[in-house]
């Protein structure tokens, strides 16, 4: 894991120079400076400290959003941490979708990272490997299992800022009354703008 503190880095190779692609839906997607809501039992209201299963998406049309009309091959995803117990084991799954939510989803990878509390308010870049078929709708999923451990429950809660976004970013805690993926900042599911992005490059 290594945190992020440029959008993109220009670096030269041989004779030529190749510029990461950063595809983002936050109009800023380096700052991690606040958190988003998670489904837990807060030891702050009385509660043990359980965190309970989360997942937390965001969606990216590259064909339409970004000009992006052929395949994509992903070399890393960048998640904004605003805060994790050390240990904490995350779900990284991209998929293809027809749409979402409520459409179908055919996984396109799934890798599992393990965080650290040492990069807490960053981007921290993740190595990840897929390939976007052209013309699809992108579906990013960070998924943190339920940790029933009481006070020493680890725990996930994603990276924000108050910069805005192009598209709506999505919670999903069965636990919590959140049974399917429900846009932020609607029904049950707290307002948030996780800083997620898909890079080219790792």
């Amino acid at each position: 894991m290594k945190k992020i503190t440029l959008l993109a880095a220009a670096f030269a190779v041989s004779s030529f120079v190749s510029a990461q692609t950063v595809i983002s839906q936050s109009v800023d997607p380096v700052t991690v400076d606040d958190g988003g809501a998670a489904c837990w039992s807060s030891p702050g209201s009385g509660g043990s400290g359980d965190y309970r299963e989360n997942s937390f998406y965001r969606t990216y049309d590259l064909a339409n959003d970004f000009g992006i009309s052929t395949t994509f091959d992903v070399g890393s995803v960048q998640i904004g941490q605003a805060g994790a117990v050390d240990g904490t084991v995350i779900n990284v799954t991209l998929y293809a979708a027809d749409t979402f939510p409520g459409g179908t989803l055919v996984p396109l990878n799934t890798e599992q990272f393990t965080l650290s509390s040492a990069d807490d308010l960053t981007l921290v870049e993740l190595p990840f490997v897929a390939q976007i078929p052209a013309n699809v709708l992108t579906v990013l999923e960070v998924n943190v299992p339920e940790s029933a451990n009481g006070t020493a429950s680890l725990r996930f809660f994603p990276g924000t800022n108050g910069s805005g976004q192009n598209a709506p970013s999505y919670l999903e805690a069965e636990s919590c009354g959140i049974t399917v993926p429900t846009e932020t900042g609607t029904g049950s599911a707290p307002a948030a703008e996780y800083v997620f992005n898909l890079s080219d490059e790792v």
